[in-house]
Parts: structure tokens; C-alpha cells; sequence
């Protein structure tokens, strides 16, 4: 599955999208 995402650089959102930008959690097949 394809999804896209987009925040801003606002601390709250950067601190939600963390472990997903950095790969901390596993995404399986999103890409």
C-alpha cells in the first residue's frame, strides 16, 4: 500500500512521525 504523508516542522508533529521517518517501527508492506 502507498501512503503518503505530510507535517510540519513543528516539534509535535515531528515528535509523532519520529520513529516512522526513521524506521524505529516496522511499516511492512507500506511503502
Amino acid at each position: 500500500m502507498k501512503l503518503s504523508l505530510g507535517f510540519s516542522p513543528c516539534p509535535n508533529d515531528t515528535f509523532i512521525f519520529d520513529a516512522l521517518v526513521n524506521k524505529k517501527i516496522d511499516t511492512e508492506d507500506l511503502e
